[in-house]
């Protein structure tokens, strides 16, 4: 177990978009950080320290995992790509390794509903917490709703996620950073944990509000297509309103963003 905030934490994509916050607030609460990345040449925080290594093959995991105190397992392969290359096999590779080295503490990063919404990318997402859980390692899931910088994403480029009847609870990176902290400092779970933002919102008020802080066109609210991606979120499948624990709402990013 690491206690406040002493010990190495190897950090999987720590070049992604929760990976960019997390660097800084891990340095910031004491630890030694270690981030796996695929090439050298990577931008990381001052006091992070970079290792090459790549989950698809193995190289380098072997070095990444020694002697660390816990692994924080944020990399995975974008929906629709190769995710069992990644997520599935990378995986297995990390926990052999992870085995090898000793028992670090293995914190993986999932998604708030992954187990009630019907897409082959949240499937990939319960089969590795499954992995996770049968992994022999002391282990905690940490499943989230989506983040700030994804639904803005989404919004400029106006996927189709967003229907009548579909509702988001965005969650700031820095939120989630201060509990995957806290989570360390707590020691393994050895269960999921699931960790929301400050609020619901519908898909025409992220739009409205959207639109209104950027000058961009408001984006139609329709109907979800039959099979589509937003049909598997319509019903709160991706909501943890009990679970409400983030404090930058929506809007504070929106005005920080600005």
């Amino acid at each position: 177990m690491v206690e406040h905030g002493a010990g190495s934490v190897l950090v999987t994509g720590g070049t992604g978009r929760l990976g960019l916050a997390l660097l800084p607030a891990l340095l910031a609460a004491g630890f030694e950080v270690r981030a796996l990345v695929r090439r050298p040449d990577a931008s990381l925080p001052p006091g992070a320290s970079a290792v090459a290594g790549d989950l698809a093959d193995g190289a380098g995991l072997a070095e990444a995992v020694r002697g660390v105190d816990a692994i924080v397992h944020l990399a995975s392969g974008s929906a629709g790509g190769d995710t069992e290359a990644i997520d599935i096999a990378g995986t297995a590779r990390l926990i052999e390794a992870a085995r090898a080295s000793g028992s670090p503490h293995l914190l993986y990063l999932s998604i708030v509903g992954i187990d009630r919404t019907p897409l082959p990318y949240y499937a990939v997402k319960v089969r590795v917490e499954e992995q996770i859980a049968a992994s022999g390692l002391p282990w905690t899931s940490l499943r989230t709703t989506q983040f700030h910088e994804l639904i803005a994403e989404w919004l400029e480029r106006r996927a189709a996620v967003f229907a009548r009847g579909v509702s988001f609870q965005p969650v700031s990176t820095a939120d989630v950073s201060d509990e995957v902290v806290r989570l360390l400092r707590a020691g393994p779970a050895n269960a999921i944990v699931e960790y929301g933002g400050p609020e619901v919102l519908t898909s025409e008020a992220l739009a409205a509000s959207f639109a209104s802080a950027t000058g961009a066109e408001l984006l139609a609210i329709g109907e979800p297509a039959e099979r589509s991606a937003a049909a598997a979120f319509a019903g709160g499948n991706l909501l943890a309103p009990e679970h409400a624990f983030g404090r930058i709402t929506w809007g504070d990013w929106l005005a920080a963003r600005r």
